[in-house]
């Protein structure tokens, strides 16, 4: 049904931004059996999170643009010896 769906998705939105997911589900487990609306989630993804891991590495890759951009070569600053 389009209820069970709609409830699918927010609770997929919950549980990207939960560094604890297993927990998240325990105690929300009645609210999901009563198929109660648990509603959009209000805080921002917890460090360790799916969700912020997936921000950093997008945010890494936007920085490692910036550098290519800017000629940055990372080869010219490394100190090993190349023998």
């Amino acid at each position: 049904s389009e209820r069970a769906k709609a409830a699918c998705i927010m609770l997929e939105k919950h549980l990207e931004r939960s560094n604890k997911p297993s927990a998240l589900v325990m105690m929300n487990l009645a609210r999901i059996r009563a198929g109660e609306d648990m509603g959009e989630p209000s805080n921002k993804p917890a460090p360790g999170s799916w969700l912020y891991e997936k921000q950093a590495s997008d945010k890494a890759k936007e920085e490692g643009k910036k550098d290519g951009e800017r000629g940055f070569d990372r080869r010219k600053d490394d100190r090993r010896d190349d023998r």
